[in-house]
């Protein structure tokens, strides 16, 4: 099914008509032909390109003995206006050649013609103007031609254009990936020096409070054996050992033994004196105690 055109014309019949319009349409009635068809199709091209429409003329062919068949003609161009003019021109130039004996003695006997592949095709001459419209026709064909072939390169150049445009899009990705990257490196650095240097001073004040404490440790052992040589008894050189108790018990039972028995005390004597009231004060009765 072909595609719907985005442009449709029939050449004659909008007013007002231009010259090629009015030109084509006396040509196809001489040929017994219906007026021609103009569509336009917009091409998927990006949007610096100068070639954007496809402009088709369509001459349609006799529907009644003698039956002929369509013709098509068709060209790139860069909008609709443009590519009208010029698929107008080359048909008029194609038919002009392709039905030159039916058209004799008519104007269209001396215009400019082409053939199946566009090159221009030497005709007869004219009377008066001589080969002028052959040469007329040779500068269109030949500037048309410049205009493809520049409109061609500019093409190429803007594809190479676009090509370079999305590689600098891609190094500027990149460069932004990479400079996010290494940001994101440098706060990292910065982040780990920060925990070094406070690691760092942690350290050195642990190193501080160690040798604080060790200090105080020397101090405090150096108390502690002032107080243990305060403690201890004086000795002569010799040492001496502690006295069990039980040890003087046993030397205290032996030498009891061995000792005589002594009278105590609080034992009397076999005699005692006992005073006489009946006597001198100083008569001393002396009683035998039993």
């Amino acid at each position: 099914m072909a595609a719907e055109p985005d442009q449709f014309r029939q050449v004659g019949v909008q007013i007002p008509a231009g010259y090629f319009e009015t030109a084509l349409r006396q040509l196809a009635e001489l040929l017994g032909r219906p007026p021609p068809e103009l569509r336009g199709y917009r091409l998927d091209r990006p949007e610096s390109s100068d070639a954007s429409w496809r402009v088709v003329c369509t001459v349609r062919g006799q529907q009644v003995a003698p039956v002929c068949e369509d013709l098509t003609f068709e060209v790139v161009d860069r909008t609709w206006g443009e590519g009208v003019l010029r698929v107008l021109q080359q048909t008029i130039a194609r038919l002009s050649h392709d039905f030159a004996d039916r058209l004799q003695g008519t104007a269209f006997q001396f215009v400019g013609r082409r053939d199946t592949q566009g090159v221009m095709v030497v005709g007869e001459e004219h009377p008066h103007f001589a080969n002028h419209m052959h040469h007329t026709e040779y500068l269109l064909q030949h500037t048309q031609l410049q205009m493809d072939n520049a409109r061609v390169r500019c093409e190429i150049k803007e594809m190479d254009c676009g090509m370079l445009r999305r590689q600098l899009r891609l190094w500027q990705l990149k460069f932004n990936k990479e400079k996010k990257d290494r940001l994101a490196q440098r706060e990292k650095t910065r982040k780990l020096r920060k925990t070094v240097a406070e690691l760092t001073a942690q350290t050195e004040e642990m190193e501080s409070r160690i040798e604080q404490l060790e200090e105080e440790g020397a101090e405090l052992r150096q108390e502690n054996d002032a107080l243990l040589s305060d403690s201890d008894p004086p000795s002569d050189g010799v040492d001496m050992e502690l006295d069990d108790p039980t040890d003087d018990d046993e030397a205290a039972s032996q030498e009891s033994e061995h000792e005589p028995l002594l009278p105590s005390e609080s034992e009397e004597d076999p005699e005692e004196l006992v005073p006489d009231s009946g006597s001198d004060s100083d008569a001393v009765v002396v009683h035998e105690v039993r």
